[in-house]
């Protein structure tokens, strides 16, 4: 579990790839311990118990936590995601006032303020 520092809460980037690839490795580390979560009730199935019951339940306990932090980073990502977008829609909506004028602009805004309040759009 290399996506945190034992006992404590994972750090969510502010950057969109460092969180992407942040959670691909979480991702793969909850793969590998819930891998090694079956093995363990395989074994409990053919021989009736768990070789060592106090590593079941640190395990199972750590996933659970990973779980949690893999929710937490997606919440995350969706959120850098957005901001992202909106980023790039108010570079636009600048770029398209410089082009078609403030007059034309002001009209559309206008119209789609209008077709939004009245339920046309």
């Amino acid at each position: 579990m290399n996506h945190a520092r034992k006992n404590q809460p994972l750090v969510l980037p502010d950057d969109l790839a460092e969180a992407q690839l942040l959670m691909e490795r979480l991702s793969a580390d909850c793969t590998r311990v819930r891998g090694q979560i079956d093995a363990a009730k395989a074994e409990r199935q053919a021989t009736g118990r768990y070789a060592d019951p106090n590593w079941f339940h640190r395990v199972s306990t750590a996933l659970r936590w990973m779980n949690r932090d893999r929710q937490r980073l997606q919440d995350h990502i969706a959120a850098l995601r957005r901001r992202a977008g909106a980023g790039h829609d108010q570079a636009l909506i600048k770029r398209l006032r410089v082009l078609v004028g403030e007059e034309a602009f002001e009209a559309c805004r206008q119209l789609a303020a209008h077709d939004e309040v009245g339920g046309h759009g």
